[in-house]
């Protein structure tokens, strides 16, 4: 049961990381394109999406029905639907906020569907490889193996 935990856990700071990196990325090509320093300072107080993605993952039953007491694991194409759709319901969201409540955004937003897209080509690639690695932490008998090749 903590190694079911523990790998929810990861999952959600993986997914977490992935896309607060996609958006970084989304907003330091905008600075390069646009020829001037990227605004990080309006960009991280936009961090609390990363709150919503992760609920909308909690809601779609991404961490398999219960964060807290995990089960099965999804069919790989399921999760994969699954977790296009938080996504895409993040960004949804977060063109809403755009459109009504931040009406001097410096961002564009081709910003935010550039952050939404790289987000669904990168989150699952990230997902697999941490079961990768914990599969390797907790080989053989659930222990972990600080000698085992992570290569």
């Amino acid at each position: 049961m903590l190694q079911g935990r523990l790998r929810v856990l990861l999952l959600m700071m993986t997914d977490a990381l992935t896309l607060s990196a996609c958006w970084l990325i989304a907003v330091a090509l905008h600075g390069w394109c646009a020829g001037a320093a990227p605004d990080w300072r309006y960009a991280a107080t936009r961090g609390g999406f990363v709150v919503v993605y992760l609920c909308l993952n909690v809601f779609g039953r991404l961490y398999h029905g219960n964060p807290f007491y995990p089960g099965m694991a999804l069919p790989a194409m399921e999760e994969f639907r699954r977790q296009t759709l938080s996504t895409l319901g993040t960004g949804i969201l977060f063109f809403a906020y755009l459109a009504f409540f931040a009406k001097s955004s410096p961002f564009p937003p081709w910003v935010v569907a550039l952050a939404v897209g790289l987000n669904i080509l990168v989150a699952q690639s990230a997902r697999n490889a941490l079961r990768r690695g914990i599969r390797r932490l907790f080989a053989n008998g659930g222990g972990i193996h600080l000698l085992s090749p992570w290569c």
